[in-house]
């Protein structure tokens, strides 16, 4: 299997605007927002080889993985440095090279067991160059003659996953799934975690499901992602950061709970309800700081997620139609000093996603 895709965007303007940070560049502080020009061009090439066999009650499959995928992104040089106080023109490049294996051995009607892995190396290259304008240490430009700095940089990272189950039919009825998988992550961060996980299926009636599970869930950030600034390059500019303190994103660390339960009726319809909550350790979220280019990674102190699902689906001969309703809601929490908690909401949503879907078969 073989994919490309190259895509080229022009960020849109917004009209009727003027500079307000008091910056000059070579004399000129004016300028139409509606005449900015950044562009960005993004490419990702992937490619994935697979065997595949069985014999008698074994299966598996086994798959090398390549990807290729770069970003750049081209400023307004005068424009974005009297808006944003720099003009940054940068390239960010992600080759990643991956084994993944996964195999199953059923032992008789009952037990069904699966192991897999999965093994990464990325290799992740970014060069900027950015115009900015000098300061002196209150922050008030020096000089309406753009600075340039070089800001280039490489690193590699490593994942690592394995997973072992088993599917065992109780009864004929009840179908439990358990087991574990472990990851250990290396990149900015060095990090490790053993997952377990267990989920249970009932049929009580025919036409009636119902199942509830728990799984310890390990999430690195996007690994191509992450910020790789040097913010002492920027000190008194006006690209300079707020503060010099910064912490390397962290995996984040969750417990995922779901309960569900469908029901057929009349032969035609299947109603279904889905209910999860999930509270996190280290939650990612994704912000722009410094130059808008890219979304990247961090962290909040602790996060939790939870919602409902409600499904309908009717099928009959050559239609079949489906339709659904699902409520979510997530909050982050950034800090937690003894004298206060400092709260952010990343999605206070009550929101009702409804979507329909009609399919006439042949």
């Amino acid at each position: 299997m073989l994919g490309t895709s190259t895509d080229n965007f022009q960020i849109p303007d917004r009209k009727g605007l003027q500079p307000d940070a008091g910056l000059v560049v070579n004399g000129q502080s004016v300028f139409p927002s509606e005449k900015l020009n950044e562009n960005q061009r993004e490419i990702t090439h992937y490619g994935i080889v697979s065997y595949q066999h069985s014999q008698g009650n074994l299966d598996f499959q086994i798959s090398g993985i390549s990807r290729y995928s770069s970003l750049a992104f081209s400023p307004d040089q005068i424009g974005d440095l009297l808006y944003n106080g720099i003009s940054q023109q940068a390239y960010k490049r992600d080759v990643a090279f991956g084994l993944q294996g996964d195999s199953s051995y059923r032992f008789g009607d009952t037990n069904t067991v699966r192991a897999g892995l999965y093994i990464q190396n990325d290799k992740a290259t970014s060069r900027t160059r950015s115009l900015v304008l000098p300061t002196d240490d209150a922050g008030n430009q020096t000089s309406d003659v753009p600075l340039t700095i070089i800001d280039n940089s490489k690193k590699t990272g490593q994942s690592y996953s394995f997973y072992l189950q088993d599917e065992w039919v109780v009864t004929p009825g009840v179908t439990v799934n358990f087991g574990a998988r472990y990851d250990t992550y290396k990149a900015l961060d060095s990090e490790n975690q053993l997952s377990p996980r267990v989920n249970v299926v009932w049929q009580p009636l025919d036409g009636t499901t119902i199942h509830a599970g728990y799984s310890r869930y390990f999430s690195p950030p996007p690994f191509e992602q992450v910020a790789n600034e040097t913010v002492l390059l920027f000190q008194n500019t006006t690209a300079a950061a707020p503060n010099t303190l910064d912490d390397t994103p962290k995996a984040e660390r969750a417990n995922y709970f779901d309960a569900g339960a469908q029901q057929k009726l009349f032969g035609v319809l299947t109603i279904g309800v889905d209910a999860y909550y999930k509270k996190s350790r280290n939650m990612i979220d994704e912000g722009q700081f410094g130059a808008p280019i890219i979304l990247t990674p961090f962290n909040y102190l602790d996060g939790k997620q939870y919602g409902m699902d409600v499904t309908l689906g009717y099928a009959d001969g050559p239609l079949s139609a489906y339709a659904n309703v699902a409520f979510s809601h997530a909050l982050g929490v950034t800090s937690s000093p003894a004298s206060s908690i400092s709260v952010r909401t990343i999605s206070t949503i009550s929101r009702h996603i409804t979507s329909i879907r009609i399919m006439i078969r042949p």
